[in-house]
């Protein structure tokens, strides 16, 4: 995963590849409240709780935040 530390050779490069992928997921996404059938609010609610699990398990067993990866403490 491209990170946005001091010391990478192309900070603009991961920026663009994490926009990119934002772009792509909610590309994917806009049309699954109609593939569910219904085109109410549940449907869009189903949708967004989904992406909201996928983003907490991604976070978890991706970034570990309780291992102390991440930003270090000391910096803004």
């Amino acid at each position: 995963m491209p990170s946005f530390s001091d010391n990478s050779d192309a900070p603009g490069a991961a920026s663009g590849m994490l926009g990119g992928a934002q772009f792509a997921l909610g590309a994917a996404a806009a049309p699954l409240p109609g593939v569910l059938g219904s085109t109410t609010a549940q449907s869009t609610a189903v949708v967004v709780l989904g992406f909201v699990l996928f983003s907490a398990v991604a976070l978890t067993t991706l970034a570990r935040p309780w291992q102390g990866h991440g930003e270090p403490a000391g910096q803004p």
